[in-house]
């Protein structure tokens, strides 16, 4: 996670929903993981009290792999 400068943006929390549900936290250098997920199809959607996020959430499909490069953009 980054805002549009592209500092990293910390402690956002990420929110899944569909085929199975979880939430996280972004680390310092803003990356997040969630583990353990059955495949299926997803939409993960970032919070944080003052920043906007582009885009807004974000479909995701599993299929039997790790799936990467789902980033977003902070703006406070």
């Amino acid at each position: 996670m980054k805002t549009s400068s592209g500092a990293d943006i910390a402690s956002v929390t990420m929110t899944l929903s569909g085929a199975g549900s979880g939430t996280v936290t972004t680390n310092s250098m803003g990356k997040y993981k969630f583990t353990g997920l059955p495949n299926g199809n997803y939409t993960i959607t970032p919070n944080k009290t003052g920043y906007t996020f582009t885009p807004i959430s974000m479909p995701v499909t599993i299929s039997g792999a790790n799936v990467s490069g789902q980033n977003f953009k902070g703006s406070p």
